[in-house]
C-alpha cells in the first residue's frame, strides 16, 4: 500500500491567492506583483506559498468553477511584458492601469483585459521579429508549447472560440453541430475563427511561460508552491463538453446526477453545487486516466497539491440533475484505495494534501488514514468545548497542515469578534489571553501546533477584520475581490515582522 506522507520538517507558509496581490493592473499578476510577494515570504522565513486554483474564473468569479482544469487565468498575466515587447502601447496599457487597485472588479477586468490580450496576440502573429523577441524574453518556444500541450490546448482554444461565438453561453445552449463535441471538431471554421483559436493559444503560452519563471524564482528563494485542484469540473467547462463518457450522463449527454453535499448540522438543507460527477462505476479506467493526466500536468506547476473535497474519492453525494435541493440524493461509493494505488504507480513522487474538512464518513476516514496522506486542521473550528475536537492543537496529528482559517473562512479577527460568548471564552482560556489581539493568539496557536506545516492566510497576518474576507461559500456574489495593498506589507514589515519571526523561531519553523 502506498504511503503518501511526504512532510519531513516543521515549517510554515502563507495563504494568498495570486488575485489578491498588489499590482498596477486591477488584479495580482505573475510579474513584479508575485516576485515582490515571494521576496516578502523570504523575509518572513516562510517555506510555503499556498494559492487557490490558477484556472480562468467562471460562475461567481470563482476559480473553483472554471472553464478548464488545465488553462491558466489570463488576468494573471504580467502586462509589463507586452509593453516591453511592443505588443501593447502606452495608451492601451494606461486603460488597464486605471482599474481599481484596492479590489478586483471582475466586470471591469472582463471588459478591459481580453481585448488587450487580443491586440497583443495579433501583433505577435503579424511580425516574426516580435515572435523572436517574445520567445527570448519568455525563454519558451510558442510552437513547442502548442505541441506539448495539444492534449488539452486544442480543445480549450476551440471551446473558448465557440463560447465567444455564442456570446458566452454554456455549451448546452449551442446549436446541435457545435453542442456535440465530435461534430464540432469536424466543422470548417473561418479564417477569423481560426485566428481567434491561435490567439487563445498565444495567451496560454504567455501565462504558463510567466508562471514557470515565477515558480523558478520562488524555488530559488526556497519557497515551495502549494497548488489547489478542485475535485470536480465545472458544468460550463471544456472537460464536460469534450469528455461526456467519464461523467454521469445519459445517452444524449445530459447529466443524470450532479455534485453537492447532503444535509448535515453545518447545512440542514445540504449544498447543491451542480458540478458533473464522475462515472466511476462504468468508466473507471477513463476517469483514472483523466486524473493521471491532470495530476501529472499539475506537478509541473505546483510542488505539492491540495485536492479539494477529498471525501468524494471514498463516497460522494449524487443529486438528481433536475433537483432544486440537495436534500434529495444518494451516497455513492467512490474509487477508494484502488484509485490512489493507480495514481502512485503513475506518479510515485507526487505530494498530495487532502482537504478533509467537514463531516467525514467512516470510509473516508479509513481511506485518509490508510494512505497516511497529509490532512488539514483549522483552528477556527476547534473551540466548541469538546475535548476530543480533532482541530484542538493537542489532538492534531503531525502529518498535517494547521491553518488559522482558509479562503472559505472569515478572517480570524472577525471570526473571534462574531463568535458567541461560549466560543470566545473557550478560546481565551485555551490561549490564556484577553482576546484583545485574537489574530496573534490564533497565529501563535497554529505555529506552536504539532502539525508539521502551519499556514497563515495573509489577511490574518495583517490583522484584518471582515473587510478582508475572500470568499463566503453559498453566496455567489461579491467574492474573490479582496486585495492586499502595498501599505499592508510595508506596515507589517516595519511594525510586526520581527515579532512574527520570533514566533517562527520559538515554534521551530524557520
Amino acid at each position: 500500500m502506498k504511503d503518501y506522507s511526504w512532510i519531513k520538517d516543521r515549517a510554515f507558509g502563507l495563504l494568498a491567492h495570486i488575485s489578491s496581490l498588489p499590482s498596477d493592473y486591477g488584479i495580482g499578476n505573475l510579474g513584479k506583483s508575485a516576485k515582490n510577494f515571494i521576496d516578502f515570504l523570504a523575509d518572513c522565513k516562510a517555506t510555503y506559498w499556498q494559492i487557490c486554483p490558477i484556472n480562468p474564473t467562471g460562475y461567481g468569479d470563482s476559480p473553483y468553477q472554471s472553464f478548464s482544469v488545465y488553462a491558466g487565468n489570463p488576468y494573471f498575466i504580467d502586462f509589463d511584458f507586452f509593453k516591453e515587447t511592443n505588443l501593447l502601447f502606452d495608451d492601451e496599457i494606461s486603460i488597464a492601469k486605471s482599474l481599481p487597485k484596492d479590489f478586483c472588479d471582475y466586470g471591469c477586468l472582463y471588459e478591459t483585459l481580453p481585448a488587450m490580450l487580443g491586440n497583443a496576440a495579433q501583433r505577435f502573429f503579424s511580425d516574426k521579429k516580435n515572435q523572436r523577441v517574445c520567445e527570448e524574453k519568455l525563454n519558451s518556444s510558442f510552437k513547442n508549447f502548442c505541441k506539448e500541450n495539444a492534449f488539452w490546448l486544442d480543445d480549450y482554444a476551440l471551446f473558448t472560440m465557440l463560447k465567444k461565438k455564442f456570446s458566452g453561453a454554456s455549451s448546452d445552449k449551442w446549436t446541435p453541430e457545435f453542442k456535440d463535441y465530435k461534430k464540432a471538431k469536424k466543422q470548417k471554421y473561418s479564417e477569423k475563427e481560426c485566428a481567434e483559436m491561435e490567439n487563445q493559444k498565444f495567451i496560454q503560452w504567455v501565462f504558463f511561460a510567466q508562471y514557470l519563471q515565477m515558480k523558478s524564482y520562488a524555488n530559488e528563494k526556497n519557497i515551495s508552491i502549494i497548488g489547489d485542484l478542485p475535485i470536480y469540473v465545472s458544468f460550463d467547462s471544456v472537460e464536460l463538453w469534450a469528455n461526456k463518457e467519464i461523467f454521469d450522463c445519459d445517452k444524449n449527454g445530459n447529466l443524470r446526477n450532479v455534485a453537492g453535499v447532503g444535509p448535515d448540522y453545518f447545512s440542514p438543507e445540504g449544498q447543491l453545487w451542480g458540478n458533473p460527477i464522475y462515472d466511476w462505476k462504468n468508466s473507471y479506467a477513463k476517469c483514472k486516466d483523466f486524473w493521471v493526466a491532470r495530476l501529472k500536468n499539475a506537478t509541473k506547476f505546483f510542488d505539492s497539491i491540495r485536492i479539494d473535497h477529498f471525501r468524494a474519492f471514498a463516497d460522494y453525494w449524487a443529486i438528481p440533475a433536475n433537483s432544486k435541493t440537495a436534500k434529495v440524493g444518494t451516497w455513492c461509493k467512490g474509487p477508494d484505495l484502488k484509485f490512489f494505488e493507480d495514481i502512485a504507480k503513475a506518479l510515485p513522487k507526487i505530494k498530495l494534501i487532502a482537504e478533509d474538512l467537514g463531516l467525514l464518513s467512516d470510509v473516508a476516514i479509513k481511506l485518509r488514514d490508510n494512505l497516511n496522506i497529509a490532512s488539514m486542521n483549522v483552528l477556527q473550528f476547534a473551540f466548541d468545548s469538546n475535548k476530543n475536537n480533532p482541530y484542538l492543537p493537542y489532538n492534531q496529528k503531525q502529518n498535517a497542515i494547521c491553518y488559522t482559517g482558509t479562503h472559505d473562512n472569515d478572517t480570524s479577527l472577525s471570526w473571534y469578534q462574531n463568535s458567541d460568548e461560549k466560543t470566545k471564552n473557550q478560546f481565551r482560556i485555551y490561549f490564556k489571553t484577553s482576546g484583545e489581539n485574537a489574530h496573534w493568539d490564533i497565529i501563535f496557536g497554529a505555529m506552536l501546533s504539532p502539525s508539521k506545516i502551519a499556514i497563515i492566510p495573509l489577511q490574518d497576518l495583517f490583522g484584518l477584520g471582515s473587510q478582508g474576507r475572500l470568499n463566503t461559500p453559498g453566496n455567489p456574489y461579491g467574492n474573490w475581490q479582496w486585495r492586499a495593498l502595498e501599505n499592508h506589507i510595508t506596515q507589517f514589515k516595519s511594525e510586526n515582522i520581527s515579532y512574527f519571526k520570533s514566533i517562527c523561531e520559538i515554534a521551530g519553523r524557520t
